[in-house]
Parts: C-alpha cells; structure tokens; sequence
C-alpha cells in the first residue's frame, strides 16, 4: 500500500489536486466527440505491480489495491 500511495500522491502533486478519480475525460475536437480512459496513475500502478508481480499476479494486486481505496475511503475521491 505505501508504493501504491506514494504513486498516487505523487501524481496528484504534479497534477496539483486534491483527489484522483479513476478514470480521465478525453475530448477529441476533430472527431467532436468525448470518451472516458483510465487515468494515467492507474496505468503507472499497474505497470509497476505488473514489473514486480508479473502480468496476471500484477493485474490482481492493481485491483486489490484500487479496491482497497475505496472501500477503506483513502486517497480516492
């Protein structure tokens, strides 16, 4: 939990907030339309629990983490 915290308060001090949701509203002016992606500091944790774990063992840990979050109301808003 200390690495996933510190990649998330690290991401929220450089994106200057307060609170993280889990996914980004992309706007795509060309094409007029919007679309929803997953934040980049839920790719930067999995990319790192999936260097560490490997990638099923990796995705598994992501969710229980992200889980963890917002079930224990810490750090996600």
């Amino acid at each position: 939990m200390y690495t996933a915290q510190r990649i998330m308060e690290e991401y929220a001090k450089e994106q200057n907030t307060d609170s993280l949701g889990l996914f980004e509203l992309v706007v795509n002016e060309e094409e007029k339309r919007m679309d929803f992606r997953l934040s980049s500091w839920v790719l930067l944790l999995a990319e790192h629990f999936k260097s560490l774990y490997g990638a099923s063992q990796g995705d598994f840990v992501t969710r229980q983490v992200i889980s963890r979050c917002i079930t224990k109301d810490e750090t996600l808003h």
